[in-house]
Parts: C-alpha cells; sequence; structure tokens
C-alpha cells in the first residue's frame, strides 16, 4: 500500500501539481496476468493470441492490483486534464542475461531494450494515455509490442538475432 499505491498517487499529484508534461509509470506484467493465465499456453507461441496494449488491466494478485490501480490513477489524471501524458510500461521479467527457458524467457527484457524503450517513453512525441510492454523481442511473449513500436518508434532485440550478440547478450535458441 505505502509504495505502490500511495506513492504513486503522490507522484502524480505532485505531476499535475507542478504541471510536469509528463509520467511515465513502471506497472507491470502482473496487471494483465489474468488474461494471460487464460490464453495460456497457446500465447506463448510465436503465432498465438497476444495480450495487446488496450487490454484492461486484470492482475491476480496484490502486486498486479497496485499496478493495475497506477494505471488507471494515470488514465484519470490524463482524462482531467491534469496530466498532458501518461505512459503506463508493462515490465516483463528483468534480467542483465536472457533466461534459457519458461514464462521468464517469454517475458524477458535486457538492460539495453530497458534503457532504450524508457528513453523514447521520455522523448517520443504524444500526448493523453497509453499503455506499452516491456519485454524484449521473444517470438514467444505472450505481448503485441505493434503499439509500443508505433508510438515510441522502438525497436526492441530478439534474442535469436545477431543483435543481441553484438550487445554482448549472447543468442539464446
Amino acid at each position: 500500500m505505502p509504495n505502490n499505491i500511495q506513492a504513486t498517487w503522490n507522484v502524480l499529484e505532485a505531476a499535475a501539481n507542478h504541471h510536469v508534461r509528463r509520467v511515465v509509470f513502471a506497472s507491470s506484467n502482473w496487471a494483465v496476468r489474468a488474461p494471460e493465465l487464460e490464453l495460456a499456453p497457446d500465447c506463448y507461441l510465436p503465432k498465438g493470441p497476444k495480450i495487446g496494449s488496450d487490454s484492461a488491466p486484470r492482475p491476480v494478485n496484490a502486486y498486479g492490483m497496485s499496478k493495475a490501480f497506477g494505471e488507471i490513477a494515470g488514465k484519470m489524471f490524463v482524462d482531467q486534464n491534469l496530466l498532458e501524458s501518461f505512459v503506463a510500461v508493462r515490465i516483463g521479467h528483468y534480467s542483465p542475461q536472457p533466461f534459457v527457458k519458461g514464462r521468464s524467457r517469454d517475458i524477458w527484457i535486457g538492460a539495453e531494450d530497458l534503457r532504450s524503450l524508457f528513453r523514447r517513453c521520455v522523448e517520443a512525441e504524444f500526448r493523453g494515455y497509453h499503455v506499452v510492454y516491456g519485454v524484449s523481442a521473444q517470438r514467444t511473449s505472450p505481448y503485441d509490442l505493434s503499439y509500443t513500436r508505433s508510438l515510441l518508434q522502438w525497436e526492441p532485440c530478439r534474442l535469436n538475432e545477431l543483435s543481441c550478440a553484438s550487445k554482448g547478450w549472447g543468442v539464446v535458441q
């Protein structure tokens, strides 16, 4: 409650009171864990159904609920013209090195992708309320990155491409 709900509210209020142009909110994949569980295991297939940025928050635990609160509060501040823009980044599973298998690999985001994603959230030109996904470009990700790519002009690394190897991450098959 104090760290994820009250602190988020305090940041949004302070941003509105000081006419901050944009809030970039570190949300979580846990905010949409219910639809992921409903679509599993098909959503982990390269051509399987994916969860889009238009998916409403549907958490399954208190942590996800606290992130859902942040997303909804951000939308309220934008809808009431208290903020010019708010972007919620539903972050996957951060690790400096990619995971070899399992859900952690499917929702992994590396350091370079996380840095470049948050940089684009700050620098890109847009207004309003937006939700994007913070995962690298695994073919088995349950999330649709098309809106994230389009809004932010951002391209994440794909685990099985040489670009990852050139970034020092190695290539995971």
